[in-house]
């Protein structure tokens, strides 16, 4: 019988285990429901056959969209739900799923979806996005909020609703913003590279810490032969590392992108002129 929800999400049960962990699935109708509602709904209201947004074909959005969504659902309904419950390295793989996995695909699937021609333009929304999703990031981890959200189910179902709003608000800004020419793209790496900072300085307070922040979850590191001190560095190293790769690369494939379309937009050289700027050489002959 199907784990229920928060049974699966929350402390309360046997913590899982190394050799049974993979069982502790849920197809709680209270969550699969909205999820495939969501989908639905996505799916129909994007375009048939090209993007409104790029001009590029849309089925291939409509598959990176669904990707994200079926990681999402994953997170949600699948034993890494239970390992969260059970480790704080748990935890943070499902954060970076939530956070960061998740939100990036369906923000860059989100571009074949219909938008108003008179929507404003989403770059002074970058900062404020930016700031919520480090805010949220960071009230994730106050162990208060943290051990609320294991043992209540209206804080857990709170927490995780912030956080994949969040993310998903501030991937679809910076994703927005980079479409804004060259200026734009800065600010969206300017917006990664400040999100690097933080989350690794997070990263490295997990990692660091002389003691665990997250005593509820001792249980459960020590079932896994660990003490509760090894979890919170494992967990620490996971925000830091692969967490802040995760950022600086999404700014260097922008980056580059931003790059490229600029060399396309230059002009070539006059025909038997050794200079690559022919409007330089009008202003000075």
């Amino acid at each position: 019988m199907p784990y229920d929800l928060l049974s699966l999400c929350l402390l309360g049960r046997m913590p899982a285990l190394p050799g049974t962990w993979t069982t502790a699935w849920s197809l709680a109708p209270a969550l699969v429901l909205p999820l495939l509602a969501w989908l639905a709904l996505a799916l129909w209201r994007a375009p048939a056959d090209r993007s409104t947004c790029t001009g590029a074909p849309a089925a291939g959005y409509r598959g990176i969209w669904s990707a994200g969504w079926c990681l999402l659902a994953l997170a949600l309904v699948s034993p890494l739900c239970r390992l969260a419950a059970t480790l704080v390295a748990g935890h943070m793989a499902q954060l970076l799923v939530l956070s960061v996995a998740a939100p990036l695909l369906m923000a860059v699937g989100g571009l074949a979806m219909p938008r108003q021609a008179s929507r404003p333009s989403p770059g002074p929304r970058l900062v404020p996005a930016t700031l919520a999703y480090a805010a949220v990031l960071w009230m994730r981890h106050l162990p208060s909020v943290y051990d609320a959200a294991l043992t209540s189910p209206a804080v857990h179902v709170a927490v995780v609703a912030s956080v994949v709003a969040a993310s998903l608000w501030f991937w679809n800004a910076v994703l927005q913003s980079a479409r804004g020419g060259a200026g734009g793209t800065g600010r969206a790496v300017l917006a990664l590279v400040a999100t690097t900072a933080q989350t690794g300085l997070l990263g490295a307070l997990l990692t660091f810490a002389p003691g665990t922040f997250y005593p509820l979850q001792a249980g459960g590191a020590t079932a896994w032969g660990l003490s509760p001190l090894e979890d919170q560095q494992l967990a620490g190293m996971l925000m830091w590392v692969p967490g802040s790769l995760a950022y600086l690369a999404a700014g260097v494939v922008l980056a580059l992108q931003r790059f490229h379309a600029d060399d396309r937009a230059v002009p070539p050289p006059i025909a038997g002129s050794n200079r690559l700027w022919p409007t330089a050489r009008s202003a000075t002959d």
